[in-house]
Order: C-alpha cells, then sequence, then structure tokens
C-alpha cells in the first residue's frame, strides 16, 4: 500500500513540474522573440534548466519504483 501511495505522489509532483516547465517554456519563448531584457531571459533558462533536472530524477525514481514493483 506504501508503494501505491509513493507512486501517486511522485506522479502528481511530476505533473506540477510539467505544467511549470510547459509555462516556464511559454514566458521564455515571448520573452526571446521580445529580446528585451537578455539577463531576465537567461535567468528563465537557467530556472529552466534546474526545474528540469528535477523533473528527470523524478521520473527516474518513477521508473525505479515500476521496475521494484516487477
Amino acid at each position: 500500500m506504501n508503494e501505491k501511495i509513493e507512486m501517486l505522489k511522485l506522479i502528481l509532483e511530476i505533473n506540477k513540474l510539467e505544467e511549470r516547465l510547459l509555462s516556464l517554456s511559454h514566458v521564455i519563448a515571448l520573452e526571446a522573440r521580445r529580446c528585451s531584457n537578455s539577463k531576465f531571459l537567461d535567468a528563465l533558462k537557467l530556472e529552466y534548466s534546474k526545474l528540469n533536472k528535477e523533473f528527470l530524477e523524478l521520473v527516474e525514481q518513477k521508473v525505479f519504483l515500476e521496475k521494484v514493483k516487477l
């Protein structure tokens, strides 16, 4: 039962991060078109990289848990 709860928590966190990454990618695209502030764009890209790394780590955890269950 605990494994199912852990898996559901991971899925929820993955979904949240996926939404944040999507929103941030839209902001980056809009800012890149404007090119008004390269420091702001660089900060957005850095934040995106951090979120993407966290997202990939969670996906790896999920895959690991799925393998352990098998």
